[in-house]
């Protein structure tokens, strides 16, 4: 009898245990998908990003003595770049919000290597290479965000952009041939200088961006508007994709 009394006891606690250990999960349960879910209208947020910008300058063409003695040129490309920042969120409903932000970005182009033309017969011939341009940008982007399923937004907005630096470089090295036909370098210089950009751009962003656990994914094109040059016609040409953290207060 006194046994019996002692396994019935026993069971007791143990299903006391496994009440305990059901509720405490299904706290975290509640609370995991708390921190999963959109913000509530009503929310002010504060967002660091990280990231990179991959950019370049449309329709630009760099004509090098070289190409230009052949009637050709070096055509820009997408080149990678840093970009941080901070946004400013307010959350207005279950499906709009709105935002504002501050970016530092480094955006620019860099083009394809030019050589000069050569047979078996040249003594000599040159190279241009590794030409890249940075252009630093502070952006400030005004954003509205429209939420299409749990998590998930469509962003488009405005941007205004400030030109910070512009650098240029690249490599230019000549060859010479020898009685042998064997070519070797004769000289290499690094060359380095300014670029002169206009100082405001403005560009159209529109993006996607999808919330977990309150780490947000973020990728947008910036469709420019302006020209970078007064004296060339290409424009900002900008993708970025960036990782950011939402602090609501």
């Amino acid at each position: 009898m006194y046994r019996g009394v002692y396994i019935k006891k026993v069971k007791q606690k143990k299903q006391v245990t496994m009440r305990r250990i059901f509720l405490t999960a299904i706290s975290l349960v509640i609370g995991v998908v708390a921190t999963m879910a959109q913000p509530k209208a009503g929310t002010f947020s504060i967002i660091p990003r990280l990231g990179v910008a991959i950019a370049k300058v449309t329709g630009d063409k760099v004509y090098t003595n070289l190409a230009s003695a052949y009637g050709d040129a070096t055509h820009s490309n997408y080149k990678p770049g840093l970009m941080a920042g901070v946004d400013f969120e307010y959350q207005f409903s279950d499906m709009l919000a709105a935002s504002i932000g501050a970016y530092y970005s480094r955006q620019g182009e860099r083009f394809d290597d030019v050589k000069e033309a050569h047979d078996m017969s040249t003594k000599q011939w040159n190279e241009v290479r590794d030409w890249k341009q940075h252009h630093d940008y502070v952006n400030v982007p005004l954003m509205a965000s429209a939420y299409v399923a749990d998590n998930l937004a469509l962003k488009v907005g405005v941007q205004v952009g400030f030109n910070v630096d512009g650098k240029m470089e690249y490599t230019e090295a000549s060859f010479v041939r020898d009685q042998a036909g064997v070519g070797s370098t004769e000289s290499v210089k690094k060359i380095k200088g300014d670029v002169k950009l206009k100082k405001v751009d403005f560009a159209i962003p529109v993006g996607i961006s999808y919330e977990y656990m309150n780490v947000i994914l973020d990728a947008r094109y910036n469709i420019g508007l302006t020209k970078v040059y007064d004296n060339i016609d290409g424009k900002n040409s900008v993708f970025t994709f960036s990782a950011g953290y939402r602090f609501s207060l």
